[in-house]
């Protein structure tokens, strides 16, 4: 009795689609989280820019107080949690907010603190936040 040799075929199976598909499957998943990631860290990164844009404002507006009003008048932009926009206006609904803290350190120094924090993902992050401090004096 002779064997009948099974014809060969070339073709592929379910089993080696599905496992294809699979594969597939993980490395698009893996490319679409990789970007999904960047484009929150740019989101972020937006922000942190914008925000030190806002602190940087700040700290002009208060040369610009000491250059035309006085030294003296540097207590005036004391605030705390003032809703900005990106452009640095009062909003209520902006993303931005933002404290200012004159302290006098001596009767010729004044430290000037601005602290801008902005939602991120919807909410206010303490860590989510950017810090600038001088100190402005009267010594020549």
């Amino acid at each position: 009795m002779q064997w009948s040799k099974r014809p060969n075929n070339n073709g592929t199976t379910l089993v080696e689609i599905l496992f294809s598909a699979a594969i597939l499957a993980m490395v698009v998943s893996g490319v679409l989280f990789i970007f999904a990631q960047t484009l929150d860290m740019s989101k972020r990164i937006d922000y942190e820019y914008t925000a030190t844009n806002l602190a940087k404002a700040r700290m002009e507006r208060a040369r610009a107080v000491i250059e035309s009003s006085g030294f003296d008048s540097l207590g005036d932009l004391n605030e705390t949690d003032t809703m900005v926009d990106e452009t640095g206006g009062g909003n209520l609904s902006g993303d931005f907010k933002r404290s200012t803290t004159v302290t006098v350190l001596d009767a010729n120094r004044t430290q000037f603190e601005v602290v801008v924090i902005y939602k991120y993902r919807g909410n206010w992050k303490n860590d989510a936040s950017v810090t600038l401090t001088t100190i402005f004096s009267t010594i020549q």
